[in-house]
């Protein structure tokens, strides 16, 4: 079982900001796997009732990492008024299948979905 955490240490996070090249600011969070034997992390800010998920690292051998990290962040946002959730293309390519199985629509430049929608159903491997 994969377990993710909230990166409140300012300086932790700003460091994890700076390895992805990602400016820091107050609308800026971060999840890290709470196991350092499983990678996963993300990086994600919420603006008023938008959110958007700036960089993601996990082992790609568990398919249900990236759903994982998608689901604490809409849950995160959930939780504090968030309702559009985004991801650039650059950022998503590599969960594409997860992001649609999860409701996301793809555009020109970006997935987009709705945090409601986007957390509702199942496990996406079930």
């Amino acid at each position: 079982m994969i377990k993710l955490i909230p990166l409140e240490n300012q300086e932790e996070l700003e460091r994890l900001c700076a390895v992805y090249g990602i400016p820091y600011d107050a609308s800026v969070h971060a999840y890290i796997s709470a196991s350092r034997q499983v990678k996963a992390e993300c990086i994600f800010s919420l603006r008023d009732y938008q959110v958007e998920l700036l960089a993601a690292s996990y082992e790609e051998s568990d398919p249900l990492i990236p759903e994982l990290l998608i689901r604490a962040v809409g849950a995160y946002a959930a939780n504090r008024s968030g309702y559009l959730f985004h991801i650039k293309k650059e950022v998503g390519q590599a969960m594409e299948s997860t992001l649609k199985t999860m409701r996301f629509e793809e555009n020109d430049s970006e997935y987009c979905g709705k945090v409601p929608e986007v957390l509702k159903g199942h496990c996406c491997c079930q």
